[in-house]
Parts: structure tokens; C-alpha cells; sequence
């Protein structure tokens, strides 16, 4: 008489279980590379959005706009006859886990869109444990996500 098997034997289980530990234990690491990589890279990305929005909120105002770092923070903040709006702000560590570098503490547009205080190249580091990437600010206001010169 010939008598179906419905089940797996303690045997084959145990060595299913055990090729999973091996394979996590291999894709773990990579795994925690990868999650730290994309944080610091949308932060990264975020920095270059606040960029972006302060270059088209001074040509769509017509007011000068700020771009200020304060620690770990950033914020766009419009100036109309000596009163201050903030347009956009937030906090890079509680929101990625990322430090923030920059090299100066204010980038400011003139209402036609074009920057007026940064030296040469403006530069910010976007940093997370080893991971660092940075944000580069032209002359005249642009962002951009290359290495900087």
C-alpha cells in the first residue's frame, strides 16, 4: 500500500533554515550599505530642491530669498520691505539621519534669480557615518549634485 507524504521531515527544514541564516548573514551588511547610500543620497537631493525653490520663488515674488543653514537645518525664507516669510523648512537629521556641512551660513537670490553672496563655489556636505556626498552652488545660484571644482 503506498502512503502520501503531507509534510517536510525535521531534516529538510532544518537545512532550508539554515541556507536562509547563511544568505542573511552574507546580504545583511550590503543590505544596511544600500539603506544608508538612499538616505544620504534624497537628502542630497532635498538640498538641491531647497536650491531650486528659493531660485523660483525670487523670480515669482520679485522679493530676495534666502537659503540659510543652521546646524543640521535649512529653510527658505523671502524678505518684502524688512518683513521675513519662511517658504520651506525642515530638519535634515530628524528627517534622513544626515549632517549638514556648508560652507557659508546664507545663500541669498536677488529677485531676478541670480545669487549674490557666494564667493567663487558655494559647497555643502550631506553626511551620514562614512557616506558623504556634496552639493555644489555656483556663482549665479545653480545646484548642482557633481563634484565640485
Amino acid at each position: 500500500m503506498r502512503t502520501t507524504r503531507f509534510a517536510f521531515t525535521v531534516l529538510e527544514l532544518i537545512t532550508v533554515m539554515s541556507i536562509i541564516g547563511i544568505l542573511t548573514v552574507i546580504a545583511l551588511p550590503k543590505f544596511t550599505e544600500t539603506v544608508r547610500n538612499s538616505k544620504v543620497r534624497s537628502a542630497r537631493d532635498e538640498v538641491v530642491s531647497y536650491f531650486m525653490r528659493a531660485h523660483a520663488v525670487a523670480i515669482q515674488r520679485g522679493q530676495r530669498t534666502h537659503v540659510r543653514v543652521a546646524g543640521d537645518r535649512m529653510s527658505v525664507v523671502t524678505e518684502n520691505n524688512g518683513v521675513e516669510q519662511t517658504v520651506l523648512q525642515s530638519d535634515l537629521y530628524s528627517g534622513h539621519g544626515v549632517s549638514l556641512y556648508a560652507s557659508q551660513n546664507e545663500f541669498t537670490y536677488d529677485p531676478r534669480g541670480f545669487a549674490q553672496n557666494i564667493p567663487g563655489m558655494g559647497r555643502l556636505m550631506v553626511t551620514r557615518d562614512s557616506k558623504s556626498m556634496p552639493v555644489c552652488v555656483t556663482g549665479l545660484g545653480k545646484a548642482y549634485l557633481n563634484g565640485c571644482n
